[in-house]
């Protein structure tokens, strides 16, 4: 033990900085510009496996699990497109959607290039700054967007290109923070 300890306990002779690279090779690492390499001691922690049951439900078993739904935004559609159309369709490609609803054509503001004299205009100054107070009318977009519920399961089917039409848009959907 004495020996350790007269191993570890430097004499005056030798500089603190030679003791500590002697006692810790293993972690510093003297370069040639008289700079310690310092590697990492936090040893990364391991997440357990995480598994998810996959057998199918039947009537006579007395532990029953809730499945992971998934909410994606599908854009793009035709302005007339019903929500029942987009059921249909994905459940003849075989997937099982929990709820769809139309989110309405938002109306995208119609901007006035030309402001009409005679109605609120500045006689001083005639700019596009009196025109910008008024309010606009909207314009209605051409295509509709869907919030569609699918199984988790699912999302890989549904996220499919080769699934949807040419120009539809199909992205996970985006939900507000909470205040």
């Amino acid at each position: 033990m004495s020996g350790e300890l007269s191993e570890i306990i430097p004499d005056h002779s030798v500089s603190y900085s030679a003791t500590v690279k002697s006692t810790n090779e293993n972690i510093h690492t003297a370069t040639t510009d008289g700079f310690e390499k310092v590697s990492s001691r936090r040893h990364k922690r391991q997440r357990a496996k995480s598994i998810t049951g996959c057998q199918p439900r039947s009537e006579t078993d007395s532990l029953q699990g809730v499945r992971k739904k998934a909410v994606i935004c599908v854009s793009r559609l035709y302005k007339d497109t019903s929500a029942e159309a987009v059921t249909s369709f994905l459940a003849s490609n075989g997937i099982r959607v929990n709820l769809c609803f139309n989110v309405g054509s938002r109306a995208t503001p119609n901007y006035i290039d030309n402001p009409v004299s005679g109605e609120g205009s500045n006689t001083d100054n005639d700019t596009n700054d009196s025109v910008q107070d008024k309010p606009a009318k909207p314009k209605p977009r051409d295509y509709c967007t869907m919030r569609i519920c699918v199984f988790h399961a699912d999302i890989d089917k549904v996220m499919c290109s080769e699934l949807w039409p040419d120009g539809v848009s199909v992205r996970p959907w985006a939900f507000k923070k909470r205040q």
